[in-house]
């Protein structure tokens, strides 16, 4: 793996996989949750690059205090504006990815990498294709029951109804598992259609990848009250892996050639 691609896993693993809501909440009301958070993300990176650390070890420590720093600044405006949890959401992760592409470049002066293949560094085309399907595979597994989440939250407040806001459904585990569920089998499905797209068999069962938790939860959509939370959090899940079945169709085929 490239360095850039073992920044990433580490920013997953430690922002997401291991960011509990217990931990949310430490760091909502206070700095010691900000600073163990941080250092969760700093040792799930240094982890990975381990055989690296003797030249990139240093570069942990700005790291580490970008992170504390975004996520404080994430806290403060969470306080001032609740409203606008997603688009802080998306400025907290803008601000991460820069650090790290920032930390990229530094050591060198340059963006170090020409082609999405040293940008992977799997050594190999077949790695190359594990590798980015691992990425895409944790991003729908961890990172959009978030934006499930915070897509609820927005349409509650839009229609005045917070009933089942961020500590609703959305949040629950058996749904997390659910859209994990659906989502992990949509990207199989598109990762086995590899490059050939559209024309793939396997890529034209993705939709029933989707029916297993619409029918499990009728109850749910049929009741008028959760009846938008739940067709909020599908819809997110749908686009979400569109989106990422269309990014990883287009790595595939970028490096099929």
């Amino acid at each position: 793996m490239s360095i850039l691609f073992r920044f990433l896993l580490g920013h997953l693993v430690g922002d997401f996989v291991l960011q509990t809501i217990g931990l949310v909440r430490f760091k909502a009301r206070s700095w010691k949750g900000l600073v163990l958070h941080a250092a969760i993300v700093t040792a799930s990176t240094a982890l990975l690059l381990w055989e690296n650390l003797p030249a990139w070890g240093l570069w942990l420590i700005p790291l580490f205090a970008t992170h504390f720093l975004a996520d404080w600044g994430k806290v403060a405006l969470g306080r001032r504006w609740p409203q606008r949890k997603l688009s802080t959401f998306f400025l907290d992760q803008a601000v991460h990815l820069g650090v790290i592409a920032l930390l990229i470049s530094l050591p060198k002066g340059s963006w170090p990498y020409a082609t999405l293949e040293e940008a992977v560094g799997g050594g190999s085309p077949e790695a190359n294709r594990n590798l980015l399907f691992l990425l895409s595979a944790l991003v729908a597994f961890s990172v959009v029951p978030l934006l499930e989440a915070h897509a609820v939250h927005k349409v509650a407040r839009l229609t005045a109804n917070r009933n089942n806001a961020i500590n609703g459904p959305a949040a629950s585990l058996r749904d997390r598992l659910w859209g994990g569920g659906e989502r992990l089998l949509a990207l199989a499905l598109l990762y086995v259609g590899g490059p050939m797209g559209c024309f793939s068999p396997a890529v034209w069962l993705v939709p029933l990848a989707f029916l297993p938790r619409i029918l499990a939860q009728r109850r749910i959509w049929q009741d008028p009250q959760q009846a938008a939370d739940f067709w909020t959090k599908t819809l997110t899940s749908i686009l979400s892996t569109a989106l990422l079945g269309f990014l990883l169709w287009l790595a595939l085929e970028v490096s099929a050639y």
